[in-house]
């Protein structure tokens, strides 16, 4: 994968840790695919609607420190987006952090998350 590849996955997937992408139904629509699964570091399970309804309304800004951020071509119209996410818990005070995973797809010329994973370390 070139590095002008690499970044713009990088760019797509931290694009939804912005505070006015999460809360831009249209903006995480066209993001996410319809078929959009995600299992959350809850241990839920969510789908593209539970998503668009969950963030839309999402107050807090998250400042996420993104590292080890790596994507792999599976496919030509397929790949797989790891990294180490940190952040400030909702107290203010303790850094969490995730290693997540998403899987990005292109159809009709348009990258979209069908998959997201988020386990809490």
């Amino acid at each position: 994968m070139t590095e002008e590849q690499l970044q713009k996955f990088l760019h797509l997937e931290t694009s939804l840790h912005k505070k006015e992408v999460r809360n831009s139904r249209e903006h995480v629509d066209a993001l996410i695919a319809d078929d959009f699964v995600e299992f959350g570091k809850s241990g839920g399970v969510f789908h593209k609607q539970d998503t668009l309804d969950g963030l839309e309304s999402e107050q807090c800004d998250l400042q996420v420190d993104v590292s080890d951020f790596d994507a792999k071509e599976l496919a030509s119209t397929v790949t797989l987006v790891t990294y180490m996410a940190s952040m400030l818990d909702s107290d203010k005070k303790t850094i969490v952090s995730t290693r997540r995973s998403s899987i990005w797809v292109e159809r009709n010329g348009k990258w979209q998350m069908v998959f997201h994973q988020g386990t809490k370390l």
